[in-house]
């Protein structure tokens, strides 16, 4: 038997997660160009606004407002545009 930690479970485990968390979240932010993309990539990879905002730094609720402002954006424009493809233009 091994005395050596072996996962998350051990002592300082939850720790490392945490540490890996943040380096993947920082990766993300460094490959994307804006703070709304790093927001809705990590949205995408299935974490909640809270955990978002802080493993990004972030101030409270901040990325609870980009995904509401994204989302309300998206279904404005499909209503907008519902063939999908923008042909020069609005006629309003």
């Amino acid at each position: 038997m091994s005395d050596r930690p072996t996962g998350p479970s051990s002592a300082g485990g939850d720790q490392v997660w945490e540490e890996i968390a943040r380096l993947l979240a920082l990766q993300i932010r460094l490959q994307v160009e804006n703070q709304t993309e790093a927001i809705l990539a990590l949205s995408k990879a299935g974490f909640s606004p809270p955990r978002i905002t802080q493993l990004l730094g972030l101030s409270q609720d901040t990325a609870r407002a980009t995904i509401h402002q994204v989302k309300r954006r998206t279904v404005r424009d499909s209503q907008k545009n519902p063939g999908g493809t923008n042909a020069g233009g609005d006629a309003s």
